[in-house]
């Protein structure tokens, strides 16, 4: 059974760190178009200090691990999105304490209490325009590839083509949540910058994978 181990949730964070620094003006402009402007730079700052904490617990278990990117996340990433992108670690971490692999479905559960967390530290619903919309319906993709017993390259190519999907519904949406929601109807035609920073950790956990997996 294929499962996302120690060695390939390491090779996604270490993506994860990459892809935050090389975006970071690009979501800082995606925000600038309904938020502050800082998304990017708040996220590379986050991943940032995950990079600086991450070899003391490197041969620790994933739980450890993802605990630590939590925290890091929590702790340095201001206003909002530090609470709502940590709580996603956080529970992820719940999942997976003790353990060296996780399979579709202990993913499947995990994000599930991540979505449950995070709605309610928001109050966010799908529709309003926030990371919700495309965390949403990842967590039912892998929930489905659980229940099929589809194996992780699938389930998290499924998991990724449906946060994509629900990254590119939010250019319709009117925000009801946060700063963008002081702009009304000027809002749509944006995507959302959390969401589409939650599409980048979906595609690294695959990269992530497939590098460990190729060797």
């Amino acid at each position: 059974m294929e499962t996302l181990t120690k060695g390939a949730f390491i090779a996604a964070l270490n993506r994860m760190i990459t892809t935050f620094d090389e975006q970071m003006e690009a979501l800082s402009r995606m925000d600038a178009a309904i938020g502050d402007g800082d998304h990017g730079i708040s996220m590379a700052r986050g991943f940032h200090s995950v990079a600086e904490r991450l070899r003391a617990v490197a041969d620790r278990d994933i739980g450890t691990i993802v605990e630590m990117v939590g925290s890091s996340l929590t702790g340095v990433i201001g206003g909002a999105t530090g609470p709502v992108f940590g709580a996603l670690f956080t529970e992820l971490a719940s999942q997976a304490k003790g353990r060296e692999a996780l399979d579709v479905a202990d993913l499947a559960e995990a994000f599930r209490r991540a979505l449950d967390a995070i709605q309610a530290i928001g109050q966010a619903k799908v529709g309003d325009k926030t990371m919700v919309d495309a965390l949403a319906p990842m967590v039912a993709a892998l929930e489905r590839a659980a229940g099929e017993g589809v194996g992780m390259d699938k389930a998290l190519e499924m998991a990724l083509r449906a946060a994509e999907e629900g990254r590119r519904s939010t250019a319709q949406m009117k925000a009801t949540k946060g700063r963008a929601r002081y702009l009304g109807e000027k809002s749509i035609g944006h995507e959302d910058p959390g969401a589409a920073s939650f599409v980048l950790i979906v595609r690294a956990l695959l990269e992530g994978f497939r590098a460990e997996r190729n060797g």
